[in-house]
């Protein structure tokens, strides 16, 4: 695979890959208490000066917070993908993401933080009678 395609694709592009991503969370994931932590692999990429892909960073979140360069910054430092990736893998059932290169620590920290919907919805699941039943979430998107 030319360097150009892999700074800009993830594991979760490679459909082989991906696909044995969901049988181990399957497997060894269980939330029944049999199961395992699985973390998401190491990011890897190659870099190279021309891009073949757009970047996967909208424009619009950055404009709305006058945060265009750090757009910038993340974008060519390659981060980009690292950022989509992190997020596929929480997606995917996957609890955190193993990291060797400091430079990519503050990206997958900062997207491994419970935000404040995920913890209303968890208030939300907890203080739910047991008598069952659906109830909208408290941001009314579940």
């Amino acid at each position: 695979m030319p360097c150009a395609v892999r700074a800009t694709l993830t594991i979760y592009d490679v459909r082989l890959v991906a696909d044995v991503i969901a049988d181990i969370v399957n497997v060894f994931g269980r939330a029944d208490g049999t199961g395992h932590v699985v973390t998401g692999a190491v990011w890897e990429h190659f870099p190279d000066s021309e891009r073949m892909f757009k970047p996967q960073l909208r424009q619009t979140p950055f404009v709305e917070h006058d945060e265009r360069a750090l757009r910038t910054k993340l974008i060519t430092a390659d981060l980009d993908g690292l950022i989509r990736e992190t997020v596929l893998d929480k997606a995917n059932g996957l609890t955190g993401k193993t990291v060797i290169h400091p430079t990519h620590v503050a990206a997958v920290h900062a997207l491994s933080v419970v935000t404040h919907e995920e913890h209303c919805d968890a208030i939300d699941i907890l203080q739910t009678s047991s008598g069952g039943g659906a109830t909208a979430s408290t941001y009314r998107t579940r």
